[in-house]
C-alpha cells in the first residue's frame, strides 16, 4: 500500500526502551534492520547498510513521535516504489518518482 517515512540522523533521534530488531537483505543486496517496540510490537524505525549503518540515518515512522509539531513544516521530497502504488492514490505533483530505491 503506502508508508510515510522520515529520514533523520541517528544523533537526532532518541528511543526510550530497548527495541527488538529483525534484519533482512533488501532488494539492493544490503542489510536493513527493522526495529519494533519491545512492549507492543509497533514498527518504529529502520536502519541499514544503505543508510550509513547503525550509526547513520534512521527511517522513522512519524506516528511514533511524541512531538507531532515537529512534522508541521516537513514536506515529502520524493516517492519511492511507485510501481506498488494502489490505483486510487495519485502521485504527489512536483515530487521525484522512483520505481524502487533512488540512487545514493
Amino acid at each position: 500500500m503506502f508508508s510515510n517515512n522520515y529520514v533523520v540522523p541517528s544523533t537526532q533521534f532518541k528511543v526510550f526502551g530497548e527495541p527488538k530488531e529483525i534484519s533482512k537483505i533488501a532488494d539492493s543486496g544490503k542489510k536493513i534492520v527493522n526495529c519494533f517496540c519491545g512492549d507492543c510490537g509497533t514498527t518504529m524505525y529502520r536502519w541499514g547498510d544503505g543508510f550509513g549503518g547503525k550509526e547513520g540515518m534512521r527511517i522513522i515512522q512519524p506516528g511514533i513521535l511524541d512531538d507531532k509539531s515537529a512534522l508541521d513544516n516537513l514536506r515529502p521530497a520524493l516517492e519511492m516504489f511507485i510501481e506498488e502504488r494502489v490505483k486510487w492514490i495519485p502521485a504527489i505533483e512536483g515530487l521525484a518518482q522512483h520505481e524502487g530505491m533512488p540512487p545514493p
